[in-house]
């Protein structure tokens, strides 16, 4: 089974995309901040992460500088979920490193398309 790890500060958001993500397949692994983020990466070996751009204690797209600048989180496939909608943000966050780039909100099947297709590509 695969697992994905949603870093999202907003609860009713992270608990709607675990519910989602569990009746599809899926384990999910739950994070409210980069801090407990970066905990469950070291602990875990999640096969792709889900990651919000606005977090309390660190922007995601520096969040995700620091997993790509690490050889043991380098690999895991990063697809930004963010309420971030301008091409400058998108086009930042695709060149630091992401593998795709979501805007809020999002269609369910959308969503789970392009997490199946990200995940068919790596093969992590």
């Amino acid at each position: 089974m695969k697992t994905i790890l949603i870093v999202e500060d907003n609860k009713p958001v992270r608990v709607m995309l675990s519910f989602l993500f569990s009746g599809a397949g899926y384990e999910t692994l739950e994070a409210a901040d980069a801090m407990s983020a970066m905990d469950e990466t070291a602990l875990h070996a999640p096969n792709l992460i889900l990651l919000d751009w606005q977090l309390p204690d660190m922007d995601g797209l520096k969040l995700m500088k620091v997993w790509r600048a690490d050889e043991s989180t380098a690999g895991i496939p990063i697809i930004f979920l963010s309420a971030k909608t301008s091409e400058t943000d998108r086009v930042a966050a695709l060149r630091a490193g992401a593998d795709d780039y979501i805007t809020k909100p999002f269609s369910r099947n959308d969503l789970l398309a392009r997490v199946e297709a990200v995940l068919r590509r790596t093969k992590r």
